[in-house]
């Protein structure tokens, strides 16, 4: 989904917190605006995004919303329905 339409959601509902994929690739400045209008709306650093840009190029975009960055994982380390 292109990150535009996070802002739809994030005004519609501003207590709502959003998290958007893999820092809206491949929309990269469309995520940056998006985070930097809802504070409530947050981007992941996961998958193959780092691979295609540098994040310190990346962050020129953020300009004030770097908060809005947060690293989780595309997998798990231990299967928690596995015993």
């Amino acid at each position: 989904m292109r990150p535009i339409y996070l802002d739809t959601i994030a005004r519609a509902f501003p207590d709502l917190k959003i998290i958007g994929a893999h820092l809206g690739n491949p929309w990269y400045q469309e995520a940056a605006e998006v985070a930097r209008w809802n504070p409530n709306v947050f981007f992941d650093l996961t998958g193959s995004t780092l691979k295609k840009i540098i994040l310190n190029s990346f962050l020129k975009y953020f300009g004030g919303a770097e908060n809005n960055l947060i690293t989780i994982k595309d997998w798990m380390e231990k299967n928690p329905l596995k015993k």
